[in-house]
């Protein structure tokens, strides 16, 4: 049985504060024991979108900064781009953009912002995987850090029912090529009735991975880094739900990775959730909707699947005050807040490869020894 740490939302007190309960939640949890003096230690965060306003708050983070410095460790704060040369996160340039409009600035942080798969996010180290996946690149600057630890907004996910510790690990320390593998069962491909030659595609694709033979655009699945997001250019392309795995199988991919990713750390992890601002939609939307319930608090552990059951739990056990909840019928104490989002609209239509399930993602992690999903837990004042 693992160890869980928590500690409320609520405060009347600056000692109460979430910033600084937090710093106590994380020392308690045993997250740090593995962490050495003289080590550098990746917080692996997701600094949001350039709309979105829910997404995890740089104050959160610097508290967990200063509780590494205290170790006389070195700290720094990081994500990979997102899938799609094209995203506002789909370059280095462009998240630190984005980072820095929300607040993840060396200033405010405490510690160096740094984008961790490189330039274009096609940086990475190729890692042994499990049955579903094979292998997984990770993106190499995580694989430098000498600790990680996972600091997660916690909230809904339209693919993996959550987004937690898990997936912070198993989808945002993958490069470009590792994410695309763990989302997509297939590499893009060109529809020849519908295309009609014009090449832009051939100056876009980095790898030359596109070619025009007889008039029409053919991608080649050997040269493809398969991530950068050619099938956004135009119609005659495969589209994401066409390549798109099944939610249950990405699910237990997401896991895999994780554990790839994590084996490589040999236990020199820790792993933080912040269940506050708890969006029935993952941190990549270009938007913020109303939460799903109150703020609940902080979780810390040592262990990936138990602080994100834990999550669920407190998540789930809560009566949730929203109009969001309300309307999806999902508000009352012991009614599962994410079995809503097959029904809720920014997250219903991705339901075409079967219903998101956080289940399948806790159980399949468990079986390939990720962590357990039984825990105590204990509350920090």
């Amino acid at each position: 049985m693992s160890y869980v740490s928590c500690g409320s939302a609520r405060a009347q007190s600056a000692e109460e504060s979430l910033p600084l309960k937090a710093k106590r939640v994380l020392e308690d949890s045993g997250a740090l024991d593995r962490l050495s003096r003289g080590d550098i230690a990746l917080i692996k965060v997701h600094m949001g979108e350039k709309w979105g306003f829910r997404s995890l708050r740089p104050k959160l983070v610097r508290s967990l900064v200063e509780a590494i410095k205290d170790m006389a460790a070195t700290p720094v704060v990081g994500d990979t781009t997102s899938i799609s040369l094209r995203s506002n996160r789909g370059t280095a340039p462009g998240y630190l953009e984005v980072a820095w409009s929300n607040g993840f600035t060396p200033q405010v942080i405490g510690a160096p912002v740094v984008i961790l798969d490189g330039l274009r996010g096609l940086h990475h180290v190729k890692l042994k995987a499990g049955r579903v996946l094979g292998e997984v690149e990770a993106a190499a600057g995580v694989l430098e850090a000498d600790f990680i630890l996972s600091v997660a907004h916690f909230k809904g996910h339209a693919r993996t029912g959550i987004g937690g510790a898990l997936k912070n690990v198993g989808v945002g320390c993958l490069s470009k090529t590792g994410k695309a593998r763990v989302h997509l069962a297939r590499k893009p491909w060109v529809k020849a009735e519908l295309c009609d030659g014009c090449g832009k595609c051939i100056s876009f694709c980095p790898a030359g991975a596109i070619e025009l033979k007889g008039g029409k655009a053919e991608v080649s699945e050997e040269r493809c880094l398969w991530g950068c997001g050619c099938w956004e250019l135009c119609k005659a392309f495969s589209t994401w739900s066409e390549m798109h795995r099944s939610n249950k199988e990405m699910s237990m991919a997401v896991a895999e990775a994780a554990k790839a990713v994590l084996d490589e750390f040999r236990g020199k992890h820790g792993f933080v959730n912040y269940i506050v601002d708890v969006t029935l939609h993952c941190d990549c939307a270009p938007f913020s909707d109303i939460p799903a319930t109150h703020d609940i608090g902080v979780v810390a552990s040592r262990d990936p699947v138990a602080v994100d059951k834990a999550s669920v739990d407190l998540v789930n056990s809560a009566r949730a005050y929203s109009p969001l909840a309300e309307s999806l019928k999902v508000a009352g104490p012991g009614a599962d807040k994410f079995s809503a989002l097959h029904i809720y609209p920014p997250t219903a239509r991705f339901s075409e490869q079967g219903k998101p399930s956080w289940r399948t993602l806790l159980e399949y992690a468990e079986q390939i020894g990720l962590g357990s999903q039984s825990y105590s837990i204990a509350e920090i004042l």
